[in-house]
This record gives C-alpha cells, sequence and structure tokens, in this order.
C-alpha cells in the first residue's frame, strides 16, 4: 500500500519539491520542501505554527497551465450548454401550450362533431321517412319545420356555441 505524503514527511521519505500543506490552525499553505533538511521552507514557521498534514505536491507550470487551459474550455463548454438547456426549456414550454390548445381543440371539435352527427341522423331518418310515406316518429314530428332548415340552423348555432 502507498504511503499517504504526510505519513513519507514523518518518515523522512517524501522527495524535494513544492507541496500543499495543512497547518494545525486549519490553514493552506504552498511550501517547497526540503529533503535533505527535512524542513518545509516557509516565512511563516516563524510564528511557531506546526505542518498538520501535506495535502499534495505542487504541480509544474506546465501541467498547472493545462489544467487551467482545459478549465477554460470546460466553462465556455458549460455556459453554451446552459444557454442550449435554457432553449430546449423555452421550446419545450411552446410545444406544451401548443398541445394544450390542440388538445382543447380536438375537444371543441369532437363536441361539433357529435351535435352535426346528431342532426345527421336526424335529417337522415326524417328524410327516409318522407320519401318512403311512412309515418312520421316523434322525434320527426316537426319536419316542415327541418325542411325549412331550421334544425340545421338549430344545430349549427349549438356547434358554434361549444367553447
Amino acid at each position: 500500500m502507498t504511503k499517504s505524503l504526510t505519513e513519507q514527511w514523518h518518515d523522512g521519505t517524501l522527495p524535494r519539491g513544492g507541496y500543499y500543506i495543512k497547518l494545525l490552525d486549519w490553514s493552506i499553505k504552498q511550501t517547497d520542501y526540503d529533503n535533505i533538511s527535512k524542513t518545509f521552507n516557509t516565512e511563516f514557521f516563524r510564528y511557531n505554527v506546526s505542518v498538520k498534514e501535506v495535502l499534495a505536491p505542487v504541480p509544474s507550470y506546465e501541467k498547472w497551465k493545462t489544467q487551467e487551459d482545459l478549465l477554460l474550455i470546460y466553462k465556455k463548454e458549460n455556459k453554451r450548454l446552459k444557454a442550449v438547456a435554457e432553449h430546449c426549456e423555452k421550446v419545450a414550454g411552446q410545444w406544451a401550450d401548443k398541445l394544450v390548445d390542440t388538445e382543447r381543440k380536438v375537444e371543441r371539435l369532437e363536441k361539433q362533431l357529435t351535435i352535426a352527427t346528431k342532426a345527421l341522423k336526424y335529417y337522415a331518418e326524417c328524410k327516409h321517412i318522407n320519401l318512403d310515406l311512412i309515418s312520421v316518429p316523434d322525434d320527426c314530428a316537426d319536419f316542415e319545420v327541418f325542411e325549412d332548415g331550421e334544425h340545421a340552423r338549430q344545430a349549427l348555432k349549438e356547434i358554434e356555441e361549444v367553447k
């Protein structure tokens, strides 16, 4: 099992280089470690603050620069993806509104179709009865009014009133 940086420091096997360290007062500092003198070389030790933990090595400039460049790329991509998400949300909202409107229109048309179908059945029954010279059933008793278009006008009026 690999030892932690803090364990390597306690054992005296920590390689020379820059490190981030946590002090006993919980502050975090960047410092250099000298593996010959086995000490961290910084001015803040003048204040008798001790090292609690060795956190991580300080990356080389090239590695740091690569990470910084990647971070900029990720930030730009994140901004672009947020804009895409906002656009998708807006479009989805518009489609949801259109769907609700369409559902209302379908309901309205279904009601109108029911009224028109009823009027058409009435017309077909009465027309059939009239042509065959058979007695007019009760629901066609006002056949003369129907012939005059009143029943059709009434059906159209009902269709127009559907909300």
